[in-house]
């Protein structure tokens, strides 16, 4: 999935450290420009870059000559990346370490705008001029139910999530405000001048060869267990990361792809019916692995940040599935977790083999923006809560679900099942002991 390039083999020394200690496991491999002499850079870069490979080619200041002869090659998954240091093989491998971070953060944050269009993967004049690992892009809806509420009008917005719940709109004039979201359960609200709403289809105009380049390193990626399982499990729970996974399996792997789907009863029911949606228009036959959370409630209380007792629930369940169907058989564990979701998810690695299956994470190195964009050029079907400006999907208890989603949830029509639920009205009282702050109401 990933290549490194560098200058020399004493550069690539340093990087083989590096990966060793901080990216063992991970399909990495690392190539080297033969020491950078400029009569056959062109030849080798053409030779060493990949369309189905995210390349990243690493270079100091000794490099600079080296630099300039190669940025030419810089964009969409190819990142040309200056480290303001004298070489390579003079960096602390943690150092090093976290340039590969920035790096990549670099590749999925990169937009630009020119030409009267967004652009992503490609221009000078970044929007985003230092992005940053725990950053994320996305468009987000405000529906007519929380507009007034929030300060920004109906419609699509592009999106930068940064640290402590701060989220940059953006539009064609680069950032126009902030919509503070916090952790604790109160009520964001905009400060900042209007900005311009962006749709999908427009970000989609202009920039189908990078989703395809995004397509092909993701595929190209899947295509290399294709050979080697019975049968392909995805786990699915009616989000879009698990959805377009669930897609690409099927691409990929044709009739040996089946879901699984935990059915909890306190999940949003919408999850359910999309459920039923995604199998019959996929034609992929997915399993339900039932958990009662409601039951242990009396016991354990709600679920908090710091005690997710349902997350057990819910991996027991999913292993117990798992153990059924690959019993007889060689598996391969398809799932949608992506870098920019949590620190946890970014650790690890694209590719885990164990005693029972192997599980890969094709869609790793995607921004939220990239599989947006994604799902509206192949068709693949779009939970209607995301409509409702959802950025994340789960049961109504959930400790993740801030103040953004409780306002969403409580004026909202179509969660009118949710909202007057008893055990989500009992939580929204528990939620309000614990913050004397709450407030979702109308």
């Amino acid at each position: 999935m990933y290549q490194i390039i560098v200058k020399s083999r004493s550069d690539a020394g340093a990087m083989e450290s590096m990966v060793e200690r901080f990216y063992r496991g991970w399909p990495i491999i690392i190539n080297t420009l033969k020491g950078g002499e400029p009569r056959a850079l062109d030849s080798i870069m053409d030779r060493l870059l990949k369309d189905d490979l995210y390349n990243f080619i690493f270079l100091g200041r000794k490099d600079l000559k080296v630099y300039e002869h190669v940025e030419k090659y810089d964009g969409y998954n190819n990142v040309v990346y200056f480290i303001d240091r004298s070489r390579v093989r003079n960096i602390r491998i943690e150092h090093l370490a976290w340039f590969f971070e920035k790096a990549r953060s670099f590749q999925r944050l990169r937009i630009t705008y020119d030409n009267d269009r967004f652009l992503l993967g490609r221009g000078k004049k970044l929007i985003i001029p230092e992005p940053e690992p725990y950053m994320d892009l996305f468009i987000l809806h405000i529906s007519p139910n929380i507009s007034e509420k929030i300060g920004l009008e109906t419609g699509t917005y592009l999106v930068l999530r940064t640290l402590g719940g701060k989220h940059l709109v953006i539009d064609k004039t680069g950032i126009k405000g902030v919509l503070a979201i916090p952790d604790k359960p109160d009520i964001p609200r905009y400060t900042g001048d209007k900005p311009f709403r962006t749709t999908l289809s427009e970000l989609i105009k202009y920039n189908t060869e990078f989703l395809e380049r995004e397509e092909q390193v993701v595929i190209s990626f899947m295509k290399r267990f294709k050979d080697s399982f019975d049968r392909v499990i995805v786990p699915v729970s009616g989000g879009k990361d698990s959805t377009t996974a669930l897609y690409l399996a099927k691409k990929v792997y044709g009739d040996k792809v089946e879901g699984v789907f935990v059915d909890i009863d306190l999940d949003m029911p919408h999850n359910k019916v999309f459920i039923d949606r995604l199998e019959h228009e996929l034609k992929i036959q997915i399993h339900r692995a039932p958990v009662k959370l409601s039951k242990y409630l009396s016991q354990k209380g709600f679920p908090t940040p710091n005690n997710r007792w349902c997350t057990a629930l819910k991996i027991t369940a999913l292993e117990n599935v798992y153990g059924e169907l690959c019993r007889d058989a060689r598996c391969l564990i398809v799932v949608g977790d992506r870098d920019v979701e949590s620190e946890a998810r970014g650790r690890r690695s694209p590719v885990i083999i164990n005693d029972k299956y192997v599980r890969i994470s094709p869609l790793k190195q995607w921004s939220t923006l990239t599989l947006q964009l994604y799902m509206m050029y192949r068709n693949i079907p779009v939970n209607p809560l995301y409509g409702e400006g959802f950025y994340r999907l789960g049961c109504f208890i959930c400790p993740s679900l801030r103040g953004w989603e409780h306002l969403i949830i409580n004026n909202s029509p179509l969660l009118r099942v949710v909202s007057t639920d008893t055990t989500y009205k009992n939580y929204v009282e528990y939620l309000k002991k614990t913050s004397k702050e709450y407030s979702t109401g109308p």
